[in-house]
């Protein structure tokens, strides 16, 4: 599909078969900048197909096998893309008591553009059913609140770049270790595996993604009334987006916090698991 620029944009959807009397829900989900859709593992994506759910995943601009146009810049591109995602390829228009329940899912960056096209969805009277938003901040770059470490940083922003898919593998297996918060082997199995589906699928070793997300403008005042129900998970040891911008999230968006302990800024197997029983209670 292309954005409203032109832009071309890569997704897919898994549609689940159990059968159901109701209209299944369709969970769609915003990985954090520079990532590519394989942020979202394959065995997460059929847990909540067998749940009932169809699933989208999609590259942003710039990542994995969508495009992005020279000149191209700023926060809102990732609004306009998303939006055109749910109007184009999965016919999320206006008010149409047929449309099934739309669930949000976004974690940092995919986050705020959840969150800011969910405004867009509701002022078009098609509310999303829920929204999770996961290590997210209404201003990343708040001068108010507390901000990642100097080590964080410089590993997240200033990361050495290297020559070849292995040191990519390797700057970003670092990369992951500093969002999970936890020490261990910075290049472990588990990490590298998950690390190299991403390069596989496309990764763009440029951080525009971030310094677009750095661009965008604050977004505390415009939280309310985002969606039937609204919930924030957040690592209690993230050290990207600290725990206060997930608990002003939730107060200024009216949802639940669910404070996910031990956990950092990477969506891991125990965040994983709880966004799953999230997203999987309820009638499907």
């Amino acid at each position: 599909m292309h954005s409203a620029d032109g832009t071309r944009l890569w997704w897919d959807r898994a549609t689940s078969t159990r059968p159901t009397t109701a209209r299944r829900p369709v969970v769609v989900l915003a990985a954090p900048g520079g990532r590519n859709s394989a942020y979202w593992p394959s065995s997460f994506v059929s847990r909540l197909v067998s749940g009932g759910l169809d699933v989208v995943r999609f590259d942003w601009r710039g990542q994995g096998r969508s495009d992005w146009p020279p000149g191209t810049f700023g926060a809102e591109v990732f609004v306009d893309d998303l939006d055109a995602l749910l109007s184009s390829a999965l016919g999320v228009q206006d008010t149409n008591a047929d449309d099934p329940p739309l669930y949000l899912v976004g974690v940092g960056l995919g986050g705020w553009v959840s969150a800011r096209v969910a405004r867009r969805l509701t002022a078009r009277q098609r509310r999303p059913a829920r929204l999770i938003l996961v290590g997210t901040s209404g201003w990343y770059s708040d001068p108010s609140m507390p901000g990642p470490s100097e080590p964080t940083v410089v590993a997240l922003v200033l990361r050495r770049r290297g020559g070849g898919p292995g040191e990519l593998g390797r700057a970003l297996s670092r990369e992951v270790a500093v969002e999970e918060a936890r020490s261990g082997p910075l290049d472990g199995a588990q990490r590298l595996d998950e690390v190299r589906q991403w390069i596989d699928h496309g990764f763009n070793p440029a951080d525009t993604h971030r310094l677009s997300w750095l661009a965008a403008p604050p977004a505390w005042d415009a939280l309310d009334g985002l969606a039937d129900a609204v919930v924030v998970l957040h690592g209690e040891l993230d050290p990207v987006v600290p725990l206060p911008h997930g608990a002003r999230v939730a107060d200024c968006a009216g949802g639940m916090l669910e404070v996910l302990p031990g956990v950092g800024h990477h969506v891991e197997e125990t965040a994983r698991g709880r966004l799953a029983e999230l997203l999987l209670a309820g009638p499907h």
